[in-house]
């Protein structure tokens, strides 16, 4: 028993990250670059509700249902614009969260094997 425990191999333990981990820390890296665009493409709405509004104005037109209709366009194209981001940034969260499990999961084999040996 003694010349057992001495020469007893080593074992590696490894605790492999949870995909709430993964996805968390993906998720602190990619969030601010979508949260950026879409804070541009708001300020971009509002830009061109602005120019509307002056160019309006400035014809004297003031506040008419055809300014109103064309402002209504730039909200629904910034919303449209908006979801379309938020969709890359869910797909794209999803193909990085999988991977990084999919490695997780080849690192746990890799170390189940070597111990095996």
């Amino acid at each position: 028993k003694s010349m057992y425990k001495r020469f007893q191999p080593e074992e590696i333990t490894y605790v492999a990250k949870s995909e709430e981990e993964i996805r968390s820390t993906v998720a602190s890296w990619l969030r601010p670059g979508y949260e950026q665009a879409i804070a541009n493409r708001q300020e971009q709405t509002k830009t061109n509700k602005a120019n509307l509004d002056a160019d309006a104005i400035a014809r004297g037109m003031g506040a008419s249902t055809f300014v109103t209709d064309v402002k209504n366009r730039q909200q629904n194209a910034e919303s449209r614009d908006i979801a379309t981001m938020e969709s890359d940034y869910g797909a794209t969260l999803a193909q990085h969260v999988s991977k990084g499990v999919e490695d997780e999961t080849n690192r746990m084999l890799q170390i189940e094997e070597f111990n095996a040996q």
